[in-house]
């Protein structure tokens, strides 16, 4: 009955969740038109330029990211994987 009484007042806090990453698929999936489009050499480099923005929003160059995370190759970060960034 409280659970009733709080989805009531609040809704479902699951159904938002949904809700705020199904906005975000949805951006992510009108991008893919564009990525279809590009060569492995221009989605490479894309790749490059995402290292980059990453590591200049967190004030890090991706040489030092790769670094201190004992990668040998900054160009071996991946996507999802966890890092420490120095600093913080």
């Amino acid at each position: 009955m409280l659970s009733n009484f709080i989805k009531f007042l609040g809704g479902n806090p699951h159904q938002r969740e949904v809700e705020k990453y199904a906005a975000l698929a949805r951006q992510i999936n009108a991008l893919e038109a564009d990525y279809e489009k590009l060569s492995d050499e221009a989605l490479r480099a894309k790749t490059d330029e995402f290292r980059a923005k990453i590591a200049a929003e967190l004030g890090v160059s991706s040489s030092e990211l790769a670094r201190v995370n004992n990668i040998d190759d900054p160009s071996k970060i991946r996507v999802g994987q966890e890092l420490i960034v120095p600093g913080n």
